[in-house]
């Protein structure tokens, strides 16, 4: 598996908007399960500099284990977009 779109697929669902992206629900293709994909223009956070916040929480989800806190399961990105998958 080389790439994101090889192994989620991203339905056109929006659960959720915020300051620095959306978050889409999508689909493992391998594993069949559904995944909340949170997508972040890389320009639009360097622009504002948010990426510092983006780096935040992802190391605060990486410490993160805990049933009632949501899982991150992989960060994919390509040279336009950076995605962080949820459970």
């Amino acid at each position: 598996i080389n790439s994101f779109l090889d192994k989620y697929e991203e339905n056109k669902k929006i659960l959720g908007k915020g300051k620095f992206g959306i978050v889409k629900l999508g689909k493992n293709i391998v594993q069949k399960e559904e995944v909340a994909i949170k997508i972040f223009s890389k320009d639009n956070l360097i622009k504002n500099e948010y990426m510092h916040f983006i780096k935040t929480e992802i190391e605060v989800l990486k410490m993160c284990c805990h049933p009632n806190i949501i899982k991150l399961r992989e960060i994919c990105e390509n040279q336009k977009l950076l995605y962080l998958v949820l459970d």
